[in-house]
């Protein structure tokens, strides 16, 4: 039958890198990029038949023409989107827990350089990115093994257009996005 289609916020975020994810109601694509090929393509590719037909959009998407690289940027996009919840802690602990988290230490906006903190419960391999609007990866702030415990860095942005920013910090077990705004 029909059902509602839930919010997209947090739509890649998951308890633990094995933990299986699958998308749409009957769970058929297991990432977000076969969900995206799916709908940029269902008219010209291919696909099984719709349990229910009369659920179908046809107006809105089903040959979108967007390239391979486009839907990439719209799987980086949709993968940013978290709604940032942060449980209230004291100053001093904001960033200890017994998981990995990341927090902005200002300002933002910003110009030219914000700062950014982030908490590692263990020593691991992390990769800190910093995206444009696009998905396009715009910077590398830190990549390497870091040692457990409270660490920050400078994003200088001086070279980059205003607008809207993506940061992305990919643990050995999690990942994390912040969105940021740079006002030239």
């Amino acid at each position: 039958g029909k059902h509602k289609v839930p919010t997209l916020r947090n739509v890649d975020k998951r308890p633990g890198n094995g933990f299986p994810k699958a998308y749409l109601h009957n769970g058929v694509f297991k990432s977000l990029k076969e969900v995206v090929h799916f709908y940029n393509t269902r008219d010209v590719e291919l696909w099984p038949d719709p349990e229910v037909p009369e659920n179908v959009n046809t107006d809105e998407l089903g040959d979108l023409g967007l390239t391979d690289e486009e839907e990439d940027a719209i799987v980086v996009f949709m993968s940013t989107l978290s709604d940032g919840f942060v449980p209230a802690e004291s100053p001093k602990t904001s960033l200890m827990s017994s998981k990995a988290s990341m927090k902005l230490l200002g300002p933002n906006p910003f110009n030219p350089m914000t700062q950014i903190g982030y908490y590692l419960p263990e020593a691991t391999i992390i990769q800190l990115d910093v995206f444009n609007i696009r998905g396009q990866k715009v910077a590398t702030l830190v990549s390497g093994r870091q040692a457990a415990g409270e660490h920050q860095v400078k994003f200088f942005a001086n070279n980059l257009p205003s607008g809207v920013y993506f940061l992305r910090l990919h643990t050995g077990s999690q990942v994390m996005t912040m969105k940021v705004f740079l006002l030239k």
